[in-house]
């Protein structure tokens, strides 16, 4: 999980109440310019995101509990992490799906699936975030022919 922030370059006042760095340049400045010093920039959360760091999860997930193998599905993607390595793919993300209690049901059903076919694991993502991503658009289960057709169109 990732805490986006925003660094405080300047605070006017309590809350969001502060000028933001402009760029990860100035941010970097001023941390250049801190050397040996004491300095106090602020960090304001704005929001939690899982993002692109969902290898980085399932590997860590993984290896403190010694599974063989770890699935973290999100929204906008998937990841997957064994003992030869991750993968990542991002999900086909629909902005007004139809329904959503169930999607992850079906990227279970897709992943395990691919795993029983002998998929390797980005296939099995990519098998599991197909079958989720037809789900949410349609509210049915996808047959294999909905699935080819899914997976044909997805850009």
């Amino acid at each position: 999980m990732n805490t986006i922030v925003a660094p405080d370059e300047q605070r006017a006042g309590p809350g969001e109440n502060f000028t933001p760095f402009a760029s990860l340049a100035g941010f970097g400045q001023r941390i250049v310019g801190a050397a040996g010093q004491g300095t106090n920039i602020e960090l304001y959360p704005r929001f939690d995101k899982l993002g692109d760091n969902g290898p980085i999860l399932a590997a860590a997930i993984r290896q403190k509990l010694g599974l063989v193998t770890v699935v973290v599905h999100p929204c906008e993607s998937a990841a997957c992490a064994t003992a030869a390595g991750t993968w990542h793919v991002p999900g086909p993300v629909i902005g007004q799906p139809l329904l959503t209690t169930g999607a992850g049901d079906h990227f279970n059903a897709g992943f395990a699936t691919g795993q029983l076919l002998g998929l390797t694991p980005e296939s099995c993502l990519a098998l599991g975030v197909s079958t989720s991503g037809h789900y949410v658009r349609t509210g049915q289960s996808p047959s294999l022919a909905d699935l080819e057709t899914f997976l044909a169109n997805w850009r």
